[in-house]
């Protein structure tokens, strides 16, 4: 499960995923943007590689943002529920609304997405639900 993304994701309920979703797990991409039309399934995507990388890959840090804190909750929400469905592998530390953490280190945590909240950030995964109406600061960001 550790090396095949997409038996990582039929492990967690969802054998049947679209070709697109398929071939991005498959490739492993170091960073990645994806522009798809809405509910096109973006968001069990980047929790799918968010829980992957929190699992397998002890002390990360994957930070999701988006405009609204809600937004980013529940892209958090499809992590906590893909870590559930998993077996919880990894003893979890803290589990609540805005973050999971890990007992190996790791965390998965959400906020909103402005430059201040991202200040400091640095190395780390990053996922965003949707980009539509971010500032145009955000472009600065460095990551």
């Amino acid at each position: 499960m550790a090396l095949d993304l997409v038996y990582f994701a039929g492990k967690a309920g969802y054998p049947d995923l679209d070709a697109w979703q398929r071939q991005t797990l498959e490739a492993k991409p170091r960073r990645l943007l994806l522009n798809c039309a809405r509910q096109s399934g973006k968001s069990l995507l980047a929790s799918l590689l968010a829980v992957h990388q929190a699992i397998y890959e002890p002390g990360s840090l994957v930070v999701v943002g988006a405009v609204a804190q809600r937004q980013s909750a529940e892209t958090i929400r499809v992590c906590r529920d893909l870590y559930a469905a998993l077996g919880r592998p990894v003893p979890a530390e803290s589990e609540n609304k805005l973050s999971l953490e890990l007992d190996n280190r790791s965390r998965i945590v959400s906020i909103p997405a402005t430059e201040a909240t991202a200040r400091g950030l640095s190395k780390v995964g990053f996922t965003a639900p949707s980009c539509r109406s971010w500032p145009s600061a955000t472009a600065r960001w460095r990551f």
